[in-house]
């Protein structure tokens, strides 16, 4: 599985999400070969952040879920729903050396392309914090 693919988006109270493909059952079905991910992250602490990552994805497959779970052990989904080709969720984090969050997120994929976006919201300091992860993905090739 490819770990480095989750975490494209700048920091957060959780590990960074990607899209990656369609969504089935037991994950995003996704086309193998080279995929562009554009993400940017906008949170209160500065001007939005884009970073552009080339991945290869050799798996046909890929679960955005259990990454996020592996990825970080203090948070739970507390829902998810896939309908058609999106996949939505939501998680709370129990906040290991930081806050408490809550989070949450859509994957959408059409062929060859997709997007999707998470939304964290914790409170630190006694100030509510929210930062947002938006995502492109495109196949553009064999790797």
């Amino acid at each position: 599985m490819t770990t480095s693919f989750v975490r494209v988006l700048g920091a957060a109270a959780l590990s960074q999400l990607v899209f990656l493909g369609p969504v089935a059952a037991d994950g995003l079905q996704i086309t193998p070969g080279l995929w562009r991910i554009t993400s940017t992250t906008t949170n209160m602490m500065g001007p939005p952040k884009t970073e552009t990552e080339d991945q290869c994805m050799q798996d046909e497959t890929f679960d955005p879920i259990a990454e996020l779970q592996d990825d970080s052990q203090t948070c739970t989904i507390t829902s998810q729903d896939l309908t058609d080709n999106t996949l939505t969720f939501e998680m709370s984090c129990a906040g290991a050396g930081g806050p408490p969050a809550t989070g949450s997120g859509r994957y959408t994929i059409n062929g060859n392309s997709g997007d999707g976006e998470m939304t964290y919201s914790m409170s630190f300091g006694g100030q509510n914090m929210t930062m947002t992860n938006s995502w492109t993905a495109e196949r553009i090739g064999d790797c």
